[in-house]
């Protein structure tokens, strides 16, 4: 296969996508075993009958792939209507003017690299070309980040993705300067200069989203309003048990935080999913959580509980299902890649972010 990024057109190169996709999802993170053709190898569904799929080759090696539907390809699933919550942008943009983007991927040697970026760049041309003034996906809590830099924006309540835990739903308006200045998204390098043309429906678009949304961070409300909101929830929290931020000052608490998220879930959404790969640090702030392994429960946790800390401390993918036990139920989402910079950079403030982590863990132990 020639080396690039494109959409896969020959049988040979679906064929790689779909190994790709295998040896990612059902070998590497444990996903959609009873989805997988295991004798050939691949993992491949109905979507793709109508989707279309990037490749990046390097070397006659696929490396990533990223899978999008247009609606001027063929008429959007009802389900991915549903799932994506398109019913938001309804009298807005028509279906030729939307594209839904999933399952994108690339190999374990290969993340922390551009590839990723420039798969969606060229994803981006494909939605300039063709007139598509919205984009959306579904986000798990530690790439928001990617994506806010880029100019998404959280617009939907959080959803439990089938075998893969809590996402956020995202959308990005295509022709939105302003947010991309604003973010300072590497996608102007890429926009053209008439997007002056494509003004109302941004404006449209926009007025459609909510101001804040489902998901608080620094970068969509003002620092001091979101820490406000994490020691407003923290204040409630029994004094007698340790909590992950005791003898912090506010200023170490906004380091400790930074990139980080406050996510509301709903009864049942299953936050954690055992087997999962990523490694985020989570705090429960408000409502309850239930622990289960292998489906059965074996624990329950209350405000101030920490989660997810195996994976983080370990490497190791989760051990256990969390979800959530009741509405209203709010958890903060350390971001794993700024607590491992604070260890390097600051030994001081990061010993007692572990200690602290330490004591809650010996805490839960005696419970």
């Amino acid at each position: 296969m020639e080396d690039g990024i494109r959409f896969a057109e020959t049988a040979q190169e679906k064929e790689a996508v779909f190994r790709l996709r295998y040896d990612i999802y059902v070998k590497d993170m444990g996903l959609f075993g009873d989805q997988a053709d295991h004798a050939k190898k691949v993992l491949r569904d109905s979507y793709d009958d109508t989707a279309r799929s990037v490749i990046a080759i390097k070397e006659g090696v696929a490396l990533g792939t990223m899978r999008i539907y247009w609606g001027g390809d063929a008429p959007l699933h009802p389900q991915l209507r549903r799932s994506y919550a398109l019913h938001k942008f309804e009298g807005i943009v028509s279906e030729s003017q939307i594209c839904i983007a999933e399952r994108l991927m690339v190999l374990r040697r290969v993340r922390g690299s551009l590839l990723t970026y420039n798969m969606f760049v060229y994803v981006y041309k494909f939605l300039l070309a063709n007139g598509i003034e919205l984009v959306v996906l579904d986000c798990e809590p530690h790439l928001i980040n990617n994506w806010l830099k880029l100019g998404f924006r959280p617009f939907a309540p959080p959803i439990s993705y089938r075998g893969v835990g809590l996402v956020v739903p995202m959308a990005g308006i295509v022709w939105d300067v302003e947010q991309f200045v604003k973010v300072g998204s590497p996608l102007l390098a890429v926009v053209p200069e008439d997007a002056e043309a494509h003004a109302d429906t941004v404006r449209r678009l926009v007025e459609g989203l909510p101001e804040t949304g489902p998901v608080l961070s620094e970068h969509v409300v003002d620092p001091r309003y979101f820490l406000d909101n994490v020691f407003s929830a923290l204040t409630a929290v029994d004094e007698r048990r340790p909590l992950i931020f005791d003898g912090m000052c506010d200023e170490d608490v906004m380091r400790c935080v930074k990139q980080s998220h406050l996510i509301k879930c709903c009864k049942g959404d299953v936050v954690v999913k055992e087997g999962n790969a990523a490694q985020t640090l989570f705090v429960l702030l408000d409502g309850e959580i239930e622990i289960r392994k292998h489906g059965k429960p074996i624990a329950v946790g209350r405000p101030g509980a920490v989660f997810g800390e195996v994976a983080f401390l370990l490497g190791t993918p989760r051990i256990a299902d969390v979800i959530a036990a009741n509405d209203g139920t709010q958890v903060l989402s350390l971001s794993d890649g700024a607590i491992r910079r604070l260890i390097q950079d600051d030994a001081e403030l990061a010993a007692k972010l572990l200690l602290n982590l330490c004591r809650c863990l010996c805490a839960r132990m005696l419970d």
